[in-house]
């Protein structure tokens, strides 16, 4: 059997406190009603307070009534917002003006931009055609430079060469004449020596002093020198032998010699020696050899180098003393010192050196 439905009074919220009404909740509490009478009442006299402060605030700022804080009157506002409003009113027009200036002046600024512009444009093109005759000018005068110097060039070789030629010419004629003079000087010495030479020799004859056959000494005396020596004969014993002697020529491998280049006398012979050139008596410098700085001397290095060419009797002490050697481009008329060791007969020469300490 169907039952019927329960009754919605049955349904009431068990909760007395609730504040929702629904279809189904058709009982609404009564203290629901009062909060809610309570909170239209609050809203209304908040908005009531809320109208009076506006219209308070909006009548002070009016000047309709006085403030709390000062006892400045209403007449006395109105005249400083009159004030205030004009002083707005000028700085609205200076602002406006000062809009307006400044746009004349980026409008001014503008036009001279252009003509700065322009005058640069105009500056480029003026450098640009300045450069183009600088340049022009330039190669012309370079031209003319190259002509001008070529000309002086030609002008001056032709010079020179007139200049040489007469040179020459004049050289060739004063060397003639210098040749000339000098063979005749010659001539005329040789002629005065012959005749000096036939002089003494007549004379010598004439008194019967005469010299013997040369002979070459043992051994070469020097480098390049052998010494050649002759015994003097018939010599008066009223006149002095070493004036006669140093007086008296003598004629050697076909060569005439004037005087010794000493005399000496022994209580039987008289004799004198002369120094002729020898070309086999020449010695010459082996390779020369760096042997280190000189000891006990700052600043100074030494070479040395073995003597050649020596033959038996030569005086090779003699012959090394009188040996010339070039060294790095420097002439030394003879070594420092000679030394005779196992290993030959060497000279050495002491060299200045800043590096040796």
């Amino acid at each position: 059997m169907n039952s019927p439905p329960p009754s919605y009074g049955s349904l009431r919220s068990p909760n007395p406190w609730t504040d929702e009404t629904t279809p189904l909740n058709a009982y609404g509490c009564s203290k629901c009603a009062s909060r809610r009478d309570r909170r239209i009442l609050h809203c209304a006299l908040a908005l009531t307070l809320f109208f009076l402060m506006a219209v308070f605030v909006i009548g002070q700022n009016t000047g309709v009534l006085p403030t709390l804080v000062d006892d400045v009157p209403a007449s006395e506002k109105a005249a400083l917002r009159e004030q205030w409003r004009r002083e707005n009113t000028e700085h609205s027009r200076d602002v406006t003006q000062w809009a307006r200036e400044r746009e004349d002046y980026r409008q001014e600024l503008r036009f001279w931009e252009v003509e700065r512009e322009t005058r640069v444009r105009d500056r480029e093109r003026w450098k640009t055609e300045v450069e183009a005759e600088r340049q022009d000018w330039l190669t012309k005068k370079t031209r003319e430079r190259e002509q001008w110097k070529r000309k002086v060039e030609a002008e001056r070789r032709d010079w020179w060469a007139k200049e040489n030629s007469d040179h020459e010419q004049w050289r060739k004629k004063v060397d003639t004449e210098r040749q000339n003079w000098t063979h005749e000087g010659e001539e005329w010495a040789r002629r005065r020596e012959e005749e000096e030479r036939h002089r003494k020799e007549v004379e010598h004859r004439r008194q019967g002093v005469w010299w013997s056959e040369p002979w070459k000494n043992k051994g070469c005396d020097a480098s390049g020198i052998q010494a050649y020596s002759a015994y003097l004969f018939d010599l008066p014993e009223d006149l002095n032998w070493l004036d006669i002697c140093m007086d008296m020529p003598i004629q050697i491998e076909g060569k005439w010699f004037d005087r010794p280049n000493k005399c000496e006398r022994t209580k039987t012979h008289v004799w004198a020696t002369w120094m002729v050139d020898e070309p086999q008596c020449r010695v010459y410098w082996d390779r020369f050899e760096y042997i280190g700085c000189s000891p006990g001397h700052s600043g100074i290095r030494r070479y040395k180098a073995h003597l050649l060419n020596l033959h038996p009797g030569d005086d090779w002490d003699k012959m090394c003393n009188t040996s010339p050697a070039d060294i790095f481009g420097v002439h030394y008329d003879r070594p420092t010192i000679c030394v005779n060791e196992k290993g030959g007969r060497m000279g050495i020469w002491d060299i200045p050196d800043p590096h040796c300490d």
